[in-house]
């Protein structure tokens, strides 16, 4: 379930003591259970600058490929998400930002469950530092 957070402030009916610009840093917004409509008005306003952007959200919501051009040198995207490989548990993300770089996957972040990290919920990072430690719980 999701809940739309209509007015900001009430972010601290949620966890006391948390400012409305504190909002992104609680459990249950990190792990998208939460939706504020005023960040829907930051990507929509992106997408005036950056019009590839509409390629990007509709490939990441409906998990559809796109293609970027009518050349034959490019190739046809998709994102995805994977389990941790065994080969990988315990190293750093550049680690595995490289491995998959040789592959021709680029890695956009992951997705941290919450017996990786002792957390109430299980959360996204994207680009985490180079030397974050993966777990076998987390996907990519």
């Amino acid at each position: 379930n999701i809940t739309e957070l209509a007015h900001s402030p009430n972010i601290t009916l949620m966890k006391p003591k948390t400012s409305a610009v504190e909002k992104h840093l609680t459990p249950a917004f990190a792990s998208g259970k939460v939706f504020s409509p005023a960040f829907l008005d930051v990507v929509l306003s992106q997408v005036y600058y950056n019009p590839f952007l509409v390629a990007l959200l509709k490939c990441m919501i409906w998990k559809s490929s796109y293609r970027t051009s009518n050349s034959s040198k490019v190739k046809q995207s998709h994102i995805d998400q994977f389990d941790m490989p065994q080969i990988l548990v315990g190293k750093s993300y550049s680690d595995l930002f490289f491995h998959h770089l040789q592959n021709e996957v680029i890695t956009v972040g992951l997705y941290r469950s919450p017996a990786s990290q002792n957390s109430l919920l299980p959360y996204v990072c994207v680009n985490p530092p180079g030397q974050t430690v993966l777990h076998k719980e987390d996907k990519i």
